[in-house]
């Protein structure tokens, strides 16, 4: 009896928690493969240089490794669902800063630069 009591109050938590992290990863994907669409035209409109565009890509994957290693061993110290939700609102962050550049039509080499390393390394946590 005390078994299915257990097992009615957890069913209902589980299945937020697994929609949560099923939205969460939905999200992070269309991140992740949303710059690989957007390059071309964010290149045009912005006047960047292919050298740029090809720095940006090269800063966002080493800002990557090194997140690799970091986040590695913090995460082994730290509560795992504080690191998590510090990887989801510093991933949105970035990328809200960085998708503003559009409406604003200001586009700054050095704050772009911050936004993909940034991002490289909130994107690492995960």
């Amino acid at each position: 009896m005390n078994q299915k009591k257990i097992f009615s109050e957890c069913v209902p938590n589980n299945f937020r928690i697994y929609l949560f992290t099923a939205i969460a990863y939905m999200s992070l994907h269309s991140i992740r493969t949303g710059w690989s669409y957007v390059k071309v035209d964010f290149q045009l409109s912005s006047g960047f240089t292919p050298y740029f565009i090809g720095t940006l890509d090269l800063l966002f994957l080493v800002s990557y490794a090194i997140g690799l290693f970091i986040n590695g061993t913090l995460g082994d110290k730290l509560d795992l669902k504080i690191f998590l939700i510090i990887c989801l609102v510093g991933t949105t962050a970035t990328m809200l800063i960085f998708s503003l550049y559009g409406f604003i039509s200001y586009y700054s080499h050095l704050l772009v630069l911050l936004c993909f390393i940034s991002n490289g390394f909130f994107q690492s946590i995960v």
